[in-house]
Protein backbone atom coordinates (compact mmCIF):
# COMPACT_ATOMS: atom_id res chain seq x y z
CA UNK A 1 0.00 0.00 0.00
CA UNK A 2 1.98 3.72 -1.44
CA UNK A 3 2.20 5.94 1.48
CA UNK A 4 0.94 9.51 0.83
CA UNK A 5 2.03 12.92 2.77
CA UNK A 6 -0.74 15.38 1.60
CA UNK A 7 0.60 18.68 3.36
CA UNK A 8 -1.48 21.72 4.31
CA UNK A 9 -1.68 24.92 5.94
CA UNK A 10 -4.57 23.88 8.27
CA UNK A 11 -7.54 21.68 8.49
CA UNK A 12 -10.14 24.64 9.05
CA UNK A 13 -13.42 24.40 7.05
CA UNK A 14 -12.66 25.82 3.59
CA UNK A 15 -12.16 25.11 0.04
CA UNK A 16 -8.96 23.41 0.19
CA UNK A 17 -9.67 21.20 3.38
CA UNK A 18 -12.73 20.36 1.75
CA UNK A 19 -11.30 19.03 -1.04
CA UNK A 20 -8.42 17.03 1.02
CA UNK A 21 -11.52 15.57 3.25
CA UNK A 22 -13.31 14.32 0.07
CA UNK A 23 -10.39 13.16 -1.88
CA UNK A 24 -9.55 10.86 1.62
CA UNK A 25 -12.84 9.78 1.49
CA UNK A 26 -12.14 7.92 -1.37
CA UNK A 27 -9.14 6.70 -0.94
CA UNK A 28 -8.23 5.73 2.87
CA UNK A 29 -9.14 1.85 1.82
CA UNK A 30 -6.46 2.20 -0.97
CA UNK A 31 -3.34 4.17 0.08
CA UNK A 32 -1.86 4.99 3.65
CA UNK A 33 -2.74 8.76 3.96
CA UNK A 34 -0.79 10.65 6.04
CA UNK A 35 -1.61 14.85 6.44
CA UNK A 36 1.48 17.27 7.76
CA UNK A 37 -0.02 20.75 8.40
CA UNK A 38 1.28 24.18 9.86
CA UNK A 39 -1.08 24.89 12.89
CA UNK A 40 -3.07 23.06 15.46
CA UNK A 41 -6.21 24.01 14.04
CA UNK A 42 -8.43 20.87 12.95
CA UNK A 43 -11.81 21.37 12.37
CA UNK A 44 -11.91 17.43 10.77
CA UNK A 45 -10.88 15.72 13.82
CA UNK A 46 -13.58 13.21 13.85
CA UNK A 47 -13.79 12.33 10.06
CA UNK A 48 -9.86 11.83 9.92
CA UNK A 49 -9.63 9.87 13.19
CA UNK A 50 -12.55 7.49 11.19
CA UNK A 51 -10.55 7.02 8.34
CA UNK A 52 -7.21 5.89 10.64
CA UNK A 53 -5.37 8.73 9.55
CA UNK A 54 -2.19 10.42 11.03
CA UNK A 55 -2.02 13.91 11.12
CA UNK A 56 1.42 14.93 11.99
CA UNK A 57 1.08 19.12 13.21
CA UNK A 58 4.61 20.99 12.60
CA UNK A 59 4.98 24.97 13.51
CA UNK A 60 8.36 26.38 13.37
CA UNK A 61 6.24 30.19 12.30
CA UNK A 62 7.77 31.55 9.36
CA UNK A 63 11.23 29.30 9.78
CA UNK A 64 10.92 27.77 6.58
CA UNK A 65 14.54 26.12 6.81
CA UNK A 66 13.18 24.45 9.89
CA UNK A 67 9.86 23.11 8.56
CA UNK A 68 12.15 21.12 5.60
CA UNK A 69 13.78 19.82 8.13
CA UNK A 70 10.93 18.47 9.86
CA UNK A 71 9.42 17.27 6.52
CA UNK A 72 12.13 15.50 5.20
CA UNK A 73 12.65 13.50 8.62
CA UNK A 74 8.70 12.46 8.85
CA UNK A 75 9.21 11.58 5.09
CA UNK A 76 11.85 9.18 5.97
CA UNK A 77 10.48 8.04 9.08
CA UNK A 78 6.84 6.82 7.71
CA UNK A 79 8.78 5.88 4.28
CA UNK A 80 6.31 8.45 2.01
CA UNK A 81 6.06 7.37 -1.40
CA UNK A 82 4.17 10.10 -2.80
CA UNK A 83 4.21 14.07 -1.01
CA UNK A 84 1.67 15.98 -2.25
CA UNK A 85 1.18 19.93 -1.08
CA UNK A 86 -1.67 22.44 -1.26
CA UNK A 87 0.55 25.12 0.38
CA UNK A 88 0.76 27.11 -2.49
CA UNK A 89 4.17 29.68 -2.42
CA UNK A 90 5.41 27.50 0.62
CA UNK A 91 5.24 24.66 -1.58
CA UNK A 92 8.18 25.38 -2.80
CA UNK A 93 9.82 24.20 0.45
CA UNK A 94 8.05 21.17 0.25
CA UNK A 95 8.90 20.14 -3.23
CA UNK A 96 12.71 20.49 -1.70
CA UNK A 97 12.05 18.63 1.49
CA UNK A 98 10.57 15.86 -0.54
CA UNK A 99 13.36 15.91 -3.57
CA UNK A 100 16.28 15.42 -0.84
CA UNK A 101 14.47 12.41 0.40
CA UNK A 102 14.30 10.99 -2.36
CA UNK A 103 10.29 10.88 -3.08
CA UNK A 104 9.55 9.80 -6.81
CA UNK A 105 6.07 11.72 -6.83
CA UNK A 106 6.01 15.00 -5.79
CA UNK A 107 2.55 16.36 -6.37
CA UNK A 108 1.61 20.71 -5.97
CA UNK A 109 -1.84 21.60 -6.10
CA UNK A 110 -2.90 25.37 -6.65
CA UNK A 111 -6.07 26.13 -5.17
CA UNK A 112 -5.58 29.74 -5.43
CA UNK A 113 -6.13 32.42 -7.95
CA UNK A 114 -5.09 35.63 -6.66
CA UNK A 115 -1.46 36.35 -5.64
CA UNK A 116 -0.34 37.46 -2.42
CA UNK A 117 0.67 41.12 -2.94
CA UNK A 118 2.62 40.99 0.65
CA UNK A 119 4.90 38.50 -0.61
CA UNK A 120 8.34 39.65 -1.90
CA UNK A 121 8.04 39.33 -5.73
CA UNK A 122 11.69 38.18 -5.83
CA UNK A 123 10.60 35.63 -3.32
CA UNK A 124 7.39 34.31 -5.09
CA UNK A 125 9.59 34.24 -8.72
CA UNK A 126 12.11 31.89 -6.83
CA UNK A 127 9.12 29.68 -5.02
CA UNK A 128 7.67 29.67 -8.49
CA UNK A 129 10.49 28.59 -10.44
CA UNK A 130 11.41 25.70 -7.15
CA UNK A 131 7.74 24.21 -7.72
CA UNK A 132 7.41 24.49 -11.72
CA UNK A 133 11.22 22.69 -11.47
CA UNK A 134 11.11 20.05 -8.49
CA UNK A 135 7.56 19.17 -8.73
CA UNK A 136 6.58 16.13 -11.17
CA UNK A 137 3.46 16.45 -11.15
CA UNK A 138 1.47 20.30 -10.77
CA UNK A 139 -2.54 20.03 -10.57
CA UNK A 140 -4.87 23.32 -10.46
CA UNK A 141 -8.57 23.95 -9.76
CA UNK A 142 -8.85 25.82 -12.73
CA UNK A 143 -6.88 27.86 -15.47
CA UNK A 144 -6.36 31.24 -13.32
CA UNK A 145 -4.87 29.39 -10.54
CA UNK A 146 -2.14 26.89 -12.82
CA UNK A 147 -1.09 30.25 -14.32
CA UNK A 148 -0.93 31.96 -10.71
CA UNK A 149 1.33 29.50 -9.54
CA UNK A 150 3.69 27.48 -12.32
CA UNK A 151 5.62 28.91 -14.87
CA UNK A 152 5.05 28.77 -18.46
CA UNK A 153 6.83 26.06 -19.35
CA UNK A 154 5.14 23.42 -16.84
CA UNK A 155 2.23 22.22 -18.14
CA UNK A 156 -0.60 21.67 -15.44
CA UNK A 157 -3.44 19.78 -15.22
CA UNK A 158 -6.93 20.85 -14.05
CA UNK A 159 -8.30 18.89 -11.64
CA UNK A 160 -12.02 19.96 -10.59
CA UNK A 161 -13.41 20.40 -6.70
CA UNK A 162 -15.47 17.30 -7.24
CA UNK A 163 -18.50 17.20 -4.71
CA UNK A 164 -20.64 14.59 -2.97
CA UNK A 165 -23.51 15.57 -5.28
CA UNK A 166 -25.79 13.23 -2.90
CA UNK A 167 -25.14 14.78 -0.56
CA UNK A 168 -26.33 18.41 -1.59
CA UNK A 169 -29.12 17.65 -3.62
CA UNK A 170 -32.82 19.61 -2.11
CA UNK A 171 -33.83 17.96 0.19
CA UNK A 172 -37.70 19.64 1.09
CA UNK A 173 -38.01 17.75 4.75
CA UNK A 174 -34.92 19.00 5.83
CA UNK A 175 -35.83 22.78 4.20
CA UNK A 176 -39.04 22.76 6.39
CA UNK A 177 -37.00 21.33 9.55
CA UNK A 178 -34.36 23.99 9.49
CA UNK A 179 -36.59 26.74 8.86
CA UNK A 180 -38.38 25.61 11.91
CA UNK A 181 -35.36 25.63 14.05
CA UNK A 182 -34.04 28.95 12.75
CA UNK A 183 -37.48 30.72 13.15
CA UNK A 184 -37.73 31.50 9.13
CA UNK A 185 -41.34 31.42 8.39
CA UNK A 186 -42.84 29.52 5.00
CA UNK A 187 -43.95 32.83 3.36
CA UNK A 188 -39.99 34.61 3.67
CA UNK A 189 -37.34 34.26 1.32
CA UNK A 190 -34.19 33.48 2.06
CA UNK A 191 -30.61 35.14 0.98
CA UNK A 192 -27.86 32.90 1.86
CA UNK A 193 -23.93 32.78 1.88
CA UNK A 194 -21.17 30.70 3.10
CA UNK A 195 -17.72 31.82 3.88
CA UNK A 196 -14.90 32.94 6.17
CA UNK A 197 -16.27 36.22 7.54
CA UNK A 198 -13.25 38.19 5.95
CA UNK A 199 -12.45 41.76 4.02
CA UNK A 200 -12.46 39.55 0.40
CA UNK A 201 -15.62 37.89 1.16
CA UNK A 202 -17.35 41.42 1.48
CA UNK A 203 -20.14 39.81 3.56
CA UNK A 204 -20.32 43.72 4.54
CA UNK A 205 -21.98 44.89 1.29
CA UNK A 206 -24.58 41.48 0.81
CA UNK A 207 -25.91 43.14 4.30
CA UNK A 208 -26.00 46.55 2.42
CA UNK A 209 -28.22 45.07 0.31
CA UNK A 210 -30.11 43.25 2.22
CA UNK A 211 -30.96 46.88 4.14
CA UNK A 212 -32.16 48.07 0.59
CA UNK A 213 -34.56 44.88 -0.23
CA UNK A 214 -36.25 45.13 3.04
CA UNK A 215 -37.50 48.44 2.02
CA UNK A 216 -39.58 47.05 -0.54
CA UNK A 217 -39.86 43.39 0.76
CA UNK A 218 -40.01 42.60 4.47
CA UNK A 219 -40.28 39.04 3.87
CA UNK A 220 -36.57 38.86 3.22
CA UNK A 221 -33.90 37.10 5.65
CA UNK A 222 -29.96 36.66 5.18
CA UNK A 223 -28.21 33.43 6.54
CA UNK A 224 -24.28 33.98 6.57
CA UNK A 225 -22.80 30.65 7.17
CA UNK A 226 -19.23 30.84 8.39
CA UNK A 227 -17.14 32.57 11.06
CA UNK A 228 -14.20 34.88 10.93
CA UNK A 229 -12.43 38.39 12.33
CA UNK A 230 -15.04 40.48 10.84
CA UNK A 231 -18.02 38.73 12.56
CA UNK A 232 -18.34 41.20 15.45
CA UNK A 233 -18.62 44.18 12.58
CA UNK A 234 -21.06 42.45 10.41
CA UNK A 235 -23.07 41.63 13.59
CA UNK A 236 -23.06 45.54 14.57
CA UNK A 237 -23.62 46.61 10.58
CA UNK A 238 -26.73 44.96 11.16
CA UNK A 239 -27.94 46.54 14.06
CA UNK A 240 -27.11 49.56 12.92
CA UNK A 241 -29.13 48.77 9.52
CA UNK A 242 -31.99 47.84 12.18
CA UNK A 243 -32.24 44.47 9.94
CA UNK A 244 -30.52 42.61 13.06
CA UNK A 245 -33.64 40.49 13.20
CA UNK A 246 -33.64 39.51 9.76
CA UNK A 247 -30.08 38.69 9.65
CA UNK A 248 -28.96 34.74 11.02
CA UNK A 249 -25.04 34.00 11.40
CA UNK A 250 -24.57 30.37 12.31
CA UNK A 251 -20.76 30.47 12.64
CA UNK A 252 -18.73 27.20 11.63
CA UNK A 253 -21.21 24.40 11.59
CA UNK A 254 -20.84 20.85 9.88
CA UNK A 255 -23.73 20.50 7.80
CA UNK A 256 -23.72 23.03 5.56
CA UNK A 257 -24.46 20.81 2.93
CA UNK A 258 -28.11 21.38 4.91
CA UNK A 259 -28.65 24.27 5.14
CA UNK A 260 -28.45 25.30 1.32
CA UNK A 261 -31.95 23.36 1.90
CA UNK A 262 -33.07 26.59 3.49
CA UNK A 263 -32.26 29.34 1.09
CA UNK A 264 -34.16 30.87 -1.70
CA UNK A 265 -31.19 32.23 -3.46
CA UNK A 266 -27.08 31.82 -2.86
CA UNK A 267 -24.95 34.99 -2.95
CA UNK A 268 -21.22 35.46 -2.91
CA UNK A 269 -19.44 38.99 -3.05
CA UNK A 270 -16.15 38.59 -2.93
CA UNK A 271 -13.32 40.50 -4.28
CA UNK A 272 -11.23 38.11 -5.57
CA UNK A 273 -12.47 34.56 -5.96
CA UNK A 274 -11.30 31.36 -8.34
CA UNK A 275 -13.79 28.28 -8.53
CA UNK A 276 -15.09 27.93 -5.07
CA UNK A 277 -16.82 24.84 -3.93
CA UNK A 278 -19.41 26.51 -2.13
CA UNK A 279 -21.18 27.61 -5.65
CA UNK A 280 -21.04 23.92 -6.57
CA UNK A 281 -22.40 23.00 -4.05
CA UNK A 282 -25.20 25.73 -3.75
CA UNK A 283 -25.84 24.41 -7.81
CA UNK A 284 -25.94 21.03 -6.70
CA UNK A 285 -29.09 21.63 -4.41
CA UNK A 286 -30.38 23.58 -7.30
CA UNK A 287 -30.26 27.54 -5.66
CA UNK A 288 -30.27 30.51 -8.20
CA UNK A 289 -26.87 32.04 -7.47
CA UNK A 290 -25.40 35.87 -7.92
CA UNK A 291 -22.24 36.74 -7.90
CA UNK A 292 -19.76 39.01 -8.33
CA UNK A 293 -18.07 39.80 -11.18
CA UNK A 294 -14.65 38.82 -10.35
CA UNK A 295 -15.60 35.02 -9.69
CA UNK A 296 -14.15 33.02 -12.11
CA UNK A 297 -16.69 32.43 -15.17
CA UNK A 298 -16.29 28.41 -15.04
CA UNK A 299 -17.85 28.39 -11.86
CA UNK A 300 -21.39 28.80 -14.12
CA UNK A 301 -21.73 25.22 -14.49
CA UNK A 302 -25.45 25.59 -14.20
CA UNK A 303 -25.44 27.89 -16.93
CA UNK A 304 -27.81 30.34 -14.40
CA UNK A 305 -25.60 32.39 -12.53
CA UNK A 306 -26.00 35.90 -12.48
CA UNK A 307 -22.83 37.99 -12.42
CA UNK A 308 -22.77 41.63 -11.55
CA UNK A 309 -20.26 44.12 -10.98
CA UNK A 310 -19.75 45.17 -7.35
CA UNK A 311 -19.16 48.80 -8.87
CA UNK A 312 -23.33 48.30 -9.84
CA UNK A 313 -23.71 49.15 -6.03
CA UNK A 314 -26.62 48.11 -3.54
CA UNK A 315 -29.37 49.32 -5.61
CA UNK A 316 -28.87 47.49 -8.87
CA UNK A 317 -27.57 44.34 -6.91
CA UNK A 318 -31.35 44.60 -4.72
CA UNK A 319 -33.51 45.29 -7.55
CA UNK A 320 -32.14 42.11 -9.60
CA UNK A 321 -32.39 39.98 -6.66
CA UNK A 322 -36.04 41.08 -5.62
CA UNK A 323 -36.82 40.58 -9.26
CA UNK A 324 -35.35 36.59 -9.74
CA UNK A 325 -37.28 33.71 -9.91
CA UNK A 326 -36.20 31.62 -7.08
CA UNK A 327 -37.81 28.54 -8.41
CA UNK A 328 -34.62 25.72 -8.16
CA UNK A 329 -33.28 24.05 -11.10
CA UNK A 330 -32.43 20.42 -11.14
CA UNK A 331 -28.09 20.44 -11.67
CA UNK A 332 -27.31 17.55 -11.36
CA UNK A 333 -26.96 15.76 -14.73
CA UNK A 334 -24.72 19.20 -16.02
CA UNK A 335 -22.37 19.05 -13.44
CA UNK A 336 -21.86 15.56 -13.85
CA UNK A 337 -21.23 15.99 -17.33
CA UNK A 338 -18.98 18.83 -16.82
CA UNK A 339 -16.86 16.77 -14.45
CA UNK A 340 -17.43 17.67 -10.63
CA UNK A 341 -18.68 14.75 -9.33
CA UNK A 342 -16.63 13.46 -6.38
CA UNK A 343 -16.39 9.97 -8.31
CA UNK A 344 -14.45 12.09 -11.68
CA UNK A 345 -12.14 13.79 -9.30
CA UNK A 346 -11.12 10.70 -7.09
CA UNK A 347 -10.58 9.22 -10.57
CA UNK A 348 -8.30 11.48 -11.96
CA UNK A 349 -6.07 11.76 -8.61
CA UNK A 350 -5.62 8.10 -8.84
CA UNK A 351 -4.66 8.41 -12.20
CA UNK A 352 -2.10 10.89 -11.42
CA UNK A 353 -0.81 8.31 -8.24
CA UNK A 354 -0.56 5.27 -10.71
CA UNK A 355 0.89 7.37 -13.08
Amino acid sequence: MKKILHVVTSLDNCGTEKYLINLLKGTYKTYENHILVYNNINRWEKELNEMNIKVHCISYANNNLLRMKEIYRIIKKEKIDIVYSYTYYNSAYVMIAAFLANVKKRITHSHRSSVDRKINPIKKKICKFIISILSTDCLACNNIAGKSLFLKFKKFITINNGINLEKYKFDNKKRWELRKKYNIDENEIVLGTVGRLDNNKNQKFIIDVVSYIKKKNSKIKLIIIGDGENKEKLMKQASKLKIKDSVIFTGNIKNVNELYNIMDLFILTSFHEGLPFVLIEAQANGLKCVVSDSVDKQSNISETLIFLSLEDGINIWGDKINDIDYKRDDNIKKIIDKGYSIDSTIKKIIDIYMK
